[in-house]
This record gives C-alpha cells, structure tokens and sequence, in this order.
C-alpha cells in the first residue's frame, strides 16, 4: 500500500465519512484498531492497522472478536473520539501518511478537536492519536529513544511527524513540469527507478506502471527526452490520475488475488485483472487473502515442527533399537567371556586388569580385560550381565522396532501432506488425525466445536474427458479410495509416503492418461525431488484398508509399476489445463 493507492482510499474515506460520528472504538489485534462509525451513508466500519507486515486503512466488512479487557490505546481512543465527528480525511504530501481529523470536547466539556495519524511504513507503521495543540495523546506503538534517536513516539511528547524526504508531492496543484524535469535530470537511467526517487509515495509497482503508459517500455533516457517528451504528459497524467478507476485486483494463476492497484494497469492484460467497487473493497479483498495465506502458513509451520519434533524422537529411538538389533554378536560375546572367567576361578586373582584363558569355543588362548576393583567371580558376573542388559535390549527392540517405523512412515507422510494442504479445512483434518493417533495432545474445548464438511480432493480432467483425482492427506485419501468405483485405476508410489491417486475412465485407460496420474501420484509424494520415483497402480477393487491402520494405509494386489520422473512443469500444465 504505497502513496498512491493511499490517496485513492483518503479521498474515498474523506467522501464517505465526513459528517459521521463515532459509535465505537475496538482494537481486536495488538497492532489494529476497528471504528465504527455512523453517519449518511449508513453504519460503515474502518480499520487502521500498524502491522508490520500488512499495515493499511480501509473501510472494511469484517468484524473481529475484541478481547474482553480492551487495551489502553483502546481506552485512549474511546475517552477522546467516542461519539466525536468527522471534520475530514487526508493525505500528507501524497505520502503513505493519512490524518482523520474528529470535531470533539475537551475535558472542561469546551469544543476541541484532535487528529488521528495512520503511518503506513513498514516496520515503523503506527496510528497516532494527537490533540489540536499538537501533544501526543497516545499511540499504539510507543518509540523511545532506544528504539529511534530522530523521532520520540510517547505521550505527552510533542507530535514530529515522520521525517520528510526530498521528493515532490505527485498530486500538489503547485507541482509544475520544471519541478518535475529538475526532479528527473539527476534520477536513475531506468524511467520507474528515477520516478520512484523522484515522486512522494511512489512504490516501485506503481512507478512502473507510470513509466509503461508513458513510454510502452521501460526505457532507459537522457535529460534531454525527459525534459522534452516525458514531463509534460507525465505532469498531465498525474492531473487525471486521481479521477481513474476502477480499482482492479491482480489475479494469479489460480484465480486468487496476488496484488491490488487503484486503478487498471496497462502492463497486464485484463484477463488477469478483476475490477472493484471502490478502493477499499479492493484493499479488503487483497488482504483478506493475504492474511488467510499468512495464518494457514503460521498454522502450517507449527504444525510442521511438532511433527518434526515427533519425527527426530521417533528416528533416535529406531536408531537406538537398530543398534540394540545389531549386536547380537557382540552379546555373545560377553556370554562367551563370562563363561571363561568363570570356568578358571581357580587360576585368577583379585586386583588383576586382564585375564589371559583359554578359548576352547575358538581352541586359542585370549586375553579379556578386568575391573582390578572387583573379585574375579564379581567380573564373570558383570560379563554376564552386561550379556542379559544387551539381550533384553534386542528382544525389546524386536517388539518396538515395527511399531517405531509404521510411526515413522506416518509422520513422514503426514509432513509430506503439509506441503499439499491449501485450506485451513485440510489442516484441521491432519490435526485430528494426529490427536487421534496420538501423537498431539488434543486441547481442552470448553465447548463443542463446530463440525465443518470435508475436504475435497485435488481434481484434474484431461483433454480426453478423463478425470484424475488426487488426495491431499491420509483423511483425505481414505475417502477418496474408499469412494471410487471398483473399475477406477488406483495409483500410489511404490513404498513412499505420498497421495492416493484415481484415474477416472471408461475402459482401458490411455497411455496419455497412465502418464499424466502416474506424474501427478510421483509429484505428490515424499519423494517428488527424486530423478526417478517407483509408482504401482492396479485397479481400485484390488486396494484394502486393514483394520484400525493409520489414515491413507491399505494393502494392494495385482500392481504394476512405472517409473517416473516428477516434472513440476508439467503438473502446473495439468492444473492451467484444468482451470481453462
């Protein structure tokens, strides 16, 4: 959300809210603030984020759960702007600066007034409430000297705004072409670089698309052409650049918003863009998947690491039990040892640190080492049970050691399924699982949660009419095979963690069709970074689900198997074939 696009929402918010009054203040988030407020055009509900990630202002539709104690800054804002009217809304030096000025009373009851600032700007975003005499109310971040030496953000302190740079205001009536030429003589060889440098604002997606509509390319120029072909019709688009419109939405190859503009833009073509009502429905939209997008990573990711915490615990052990496995011969040894030292008693002494006996297992004579602290007798005895510990130890591990590597493919495959879920719905759905095999404690719920539907397989239909369907997770690959019908072809990869696959055709299917599910089957397992992955497939009437297995484990018969090489390119062809 550059200068740009924040002028567009300043002059929306400016037209929608002047005249409105405050109904209520709500902060549902450490670092966003909700105001409702009412006035002509009905109730209307904005937001003012300073998250350092996404912060923005925008009318929004979205109602969020306050917390039952509201934050100071909340506290703030209800003393001093609750029930407070709007005088205006603006935007500083077509900066990413906009300041909501609210007609209020001071604490005597005497009309006042006093301005809320939203600092759009990366990590140093904050909203900041400050009276008409200048003093900092409040703010929602509060910046001491030890976090920035130019400028002090507290209350109490005298309002600085954000230091200003030497760029010009894009949208000032004042702004003239020679400004303009004297800004760009000195600016980058590349026509967006010099504009983003020169202009107040201007975010690198916006200069770039400035300088296209100006030149159809970005161009490299001189002095000379700035100042004789490109100043005057960029001084006159900035003239008209605010009546434009609609805002678009930037749609990415799945159809989902990937960026938001205040107006159309010329270097896409429209196929890939969506237009909006208005800015803020364009922001709302925007960020709206954006933060779904960040809370299914930050799901995902933590996820991840409690299965990868498993998972380590789970190899140290089965490496501890393959070591127990592999040294039988080594506790025969001790056996053997034990039962020399105690066939010559007799010959040996106490305070000795090797015995030298004969062998007649191997009819040779060897030496075995003492403990000189211990009677020869306690020594044969220590053989013996360092013989029963290292024995005990290998009949456990031969109970433990299946167990450990059916939970290691589990875990496996689960972490594998991580990679293919794209909606909170499939990630509820591995959590459950997990809860349910136990290997994450479910958590205490009050209430009972809501069931939601099931998740949906991924799909893809190929040019023959043929569909392929492929599971994102073991819940979801038990339904999926347990759902096809008998004659239905049934892939997976051969002994690798991965999604169940069904070819949906009539008859005997194609080679072209084989292909394309035995690629999609080898994509969409563990091993999808091999150079060449084993994938079985047989016919779904010949696939079982043992009783009480783990989610996505059956038992096939009358398998083939082709050998695969997982091509990333041509799975994206595969979905860009299903979505036209």
């Amino acid at each position: 959300m550059d200068g740009l696009f924040l002028g567009f929402i300043a002059r929306e918010l400016n037209a929608v809210l002047t005249g409105a009054r405050v109904e209520k203040v709500q902060q549902p988030e450490r670092d966003e603030v909700h105001i409702l407020f009412r006035g002509a055009c009905g109730p209307r509900r904005l937001l003012l984020s300073a998250s350092a990630g996404c912060a923005r202002i925008h009318l929004t539709e979205t109602v969020k759960q306050a917390p039952m104690e509201p934050p100071m800054f909340c506290m703030v804002l209800r003393k001093h702007i609750g029930g407070a009217r709007v005088l205006g809304v603006r935007q500083v030096g077509g900066d990413r600066l906009v300041e909501i000025e609210f007609a209020c009373e001071d604490e005597l009851g005497q009309p006042s007034s006093c301005i809320l600032s939203c600092e759009v700007m990366g990590r140093h975003s904050n909203i900041i409430l400050r009276s008409a005499q200048g003093r900092i109310l409040d703010s929602i971040h509060h910046v001491g000297a030890d976090i920035s030496r130019v400028r002090e953000v507290k209350p109490g302190l005298p309002y600085l705004p954000p230091p200003a740079q030497e760029k010009l205001d894009p949208f000032s009536p004042e702004l003239t072409e020679e400004a303009l030429c004297a800004a760009l003589r000195d600016g980058a060889a590349r026509l967006d670089v010099a504009l983003a440098g020169a202009l107040s604002g201007l975010g690198r997606e916006s200069a770039q698309e400035i300088a296209f509509r100006l030149t159809g390319e970005e161009t490299p120029v001189t002095d000379a052409q700035l100042r004789r072909r490109l100043c005057g019709p960029l001084l006159a688009m900035l003239r008209q650049m605010p009546g434009w419109g609609p805002p678009v939405l930037l749609l990415d190859a799945k159809g989902e918003p990937e960026g938001a503009f205040a107006f159309e833009q010329a270097r896409f073509s429209r196929r890939e863009q969506k237009a909006m009502p208005g800015p803020s429905a364009c922001a709302e939209a925007y960020y709206r998947m954006r933060d779904a997008r960040a809370r299914m990573e930050s799901a995902r990711n933590a996820l991840a690491r409690s299965l990868r915490t498993h998972l380590e615990r789970c190899e140290k052990k089965l490496a501890i039990h393959e070591e127990a496995l592999a040294s039988e011969e080594k506790a025969e040894q001790l056996r053997v040892d034990g039962e020399l030292l105690t066939a010559n008693l007799h010959s040996l002494s106490k305070g000795r640190e090797q015995a030298e006996v004969f062998d007649y297992y191997q009819n040779k004579t060897r030496v075995i080492a003492l403990d000189a602290r211990l009677t020869p007798a306690q020594n044969a005895q220590a053989y013996y049970k360092r013989y029963r510990k290292m024995r005990a130890a290998r009949e456990n591990a031969l109970l433990q050691i299946d167990g450990l590597r059916a939970e290691q493919y589990l875990l496996e495959g689960y972490l594998d399924d991580l990679r293919k879920c794209e909606r909170p719905q499939e990630l509820g759905e591995i959590r459950e699982a997990l809860y349910q095999a136990g290997v994450l404690r479910a958590p205490r719920q009050r209430t009972k949660a809501r069931k939601t539907p099931p998740s949906s397989p991924m799909q893809f239909l190929l040019p023959n009419g043929e569909k392929i369907l492929v599971g994102r997770s073991g819940p979801q690959n038990d339904r999926l095979t347990a759902g096809a019908p008998p004659d239905a072809v049934w892939l997976h990869a051969k002994d690798i963690p991965g999604s169940h696959v069904i070819l949906l055709c009539r008859g005997e299917p194609s080679a072209q069709a084989l292909g394309a599910a035995a690629m999609l089957a080898a994509y969409y397992s563990k091993a999808y970074r091999a150079s060449q992955v084993p994938v079985d497939y047989t016919l779904k009437k010949f696939v079982k689900k043992p009783s009480g297995a783990a989610p996505g484990r059956v038992i096939y018969t009358h398998q083939r198997t082709l050998f695969i090489t997982p091509d990333e390119r041509a799975v994206e062809a595969l979905s860009a074939q299903e979505r036209a």
